[in-house]
């Protein structure tokens, strides 16, 4: 980034940012994993681990409609075994 800053004049500090942001972008399209790593956003990670530990325990329920699951099968909710209800 310093050296696409330094092919312009002090004179031109516009150009200097505008160069300088350029070279970032260029270096985060082929670094993606170590912007990741910078400018990771832990909000976001939690919530799709989150969502993805919600899917897998989802598709346990339905492969095997007897497992004890975190939902009631007394509120009728489906999968439960119909013995269950």
């Amino acid at each position: 980034m310093t050296s696409a800053r330094d092919r312009y004049g002090d004179d031109d500090p516009g150009a200097q940012i505008l160069a300088s942001v350029i070279a970032f972008r260029g270096w985060a399209l082929a670094h993606p994993v170590e912007f990741g790593l910078i400018f990771a956003n832990t909000a976001v990670a939690e919530a799709a681990q989150t969502a993805e530990t919600a899917e897998t325990a989802e598709t346990a329920d339905l492969a095997d409609p007897t497992a004890t699951s975190s939902r009631s099968c007394s509120s009728g909710s489906w999968p439960c075994a119909p013995s269950a209800r």
